[in-house]
């Protein structure tokens, strides 16, 4: 990541590795501070007239092209009249580039209205001499929030189910478990609640004041052999989410009925690990992860169930 750049935009770079690095596909990325050693490279550029139109410039960044013989393309642009700044869609951007020099094509190649309304001079992309290849699992017409839309909103646009289907599809790495669904984990700093969910299109990026933060396990939609009800009670005096598996009627909680199917006990199974429960007296605040450790006003409550990863 080219130094020029300010802090914002730096930690943003850091921000979009690790939104690959989650996924746990079969690719795996590192900043490097030494140029020689780095498979793709971001640089500055500056251009605040379209050189073609004489209009103000759109160009938010440069895509080095696609992979060529086993490597991934290189030279990626950022332009810094847009970059100097904060901007919302910063880490998407850089996320953006990379899946270009990864082997992605824009999500609405075949229709740019779609996320830049009628551009003059920018015309449909077509199959042109990259070609096109649907991956199995995914649209083949554009879909609303992908991180490879052609054109920037100005916000940001966390992977969508379509985009991670599209991501360990071509680079397959665990095996997610058969039958089960990404446990959605959000925060609201403002109720000081989390909340998990498989449906990612409850909340997608963060909205109502909750903010995506990973996925945090894997759960069955439908119950299957040993497996038990995770039943999900809100409280709104206290603006908490929890989560067991003994249905039951608790003080100022309400029930939200089942948010998916989990292990009460440990079975031995690959890729099992027990569900960690945390709670913040201060905040209110049930915690629920897969890593133990020690998180800053929270107590562990011990282990809530198991869960796949």
């Amino acid at each position: 990541m080219d130094p020029v750049f300010n802090n914002f935009m730096q930690n943003a770079f850091d921000n979009a590795l690790n939104r690959y690095n989650i996924l746990n596909i079969g690719l795996r990325f590192q900043r490097t501070l030494n140029l020689v050693n780095a498979d793709i490279t971001v640089f500055a550029f500056r251009e605040i007239t379209n050189p073609r139109t004489g209009q103000p410039s759109t160009l938010l960044g440069i895509s080095g092209g696609f992979p060529s013989g086993g490597d991934p393309a290189s030279r990626i642009g950022l332009n810094t009249f847009f970059y100097d700044q904060p901007r919302v869609d910063a880490l998407t951007t850089i996320t953006h580039e990379i899946g270009h020099a990864i082997g992605f094509r824009h999500t609405d190649f075949m229709n740019r209205v779609f996320s830049c309304g009628q551009e003059p001079n920018n015309p449909d992309e077509g199959q042109g001499n990259e070609g096109s290849i649907h991956i199995p699992g995914t649209p083949t017409v554009p879909v609303a929030n992908s991180w490879m839309l052609a054109c920037s909103n100005n916000t940001d646009r966390p992977f969508t189910n379509e985009d991670i289907t599209a991501l360990t599809v071509l680079y397959p790495g665990r095996v997610i478990p058969a039958g089960t669904l990404p446990t959605y984990r959000y925060y609201s700093q403002t109720d000081k609640d989390h909340y998990y969910t498989t449906n990612w299109y409850n909340l997608r990026g963060g909205k109502d004041g909750f903010v995506y933060e990973n996925v945090e396990f894997y759960m069955y939609p439908n119950q299957v052999l040993g497996t038990v009800p995770l039943y999900q009670y809100y409280s709104l005096s206290d603006r908490d989410h929890y989560y067991t598996t003994v249905s039951g009627n608790y003080t100022n909680f309400r029930s939200e009925g089942i948010a998916g199917y989990v292990y009460n006990r440990f079975v031995p199974l690959a890729n099992i690990a027990p569900v960690y429960q945390y709670y913040s007296l201060g905040d209110r605040n049930h915690f629920y992860t897969i890593t133990a450790g020690n998180y800053n006003n929270f107590v562990s409550e011990g282990v809530a169930f198991y869960a796949l990863r």
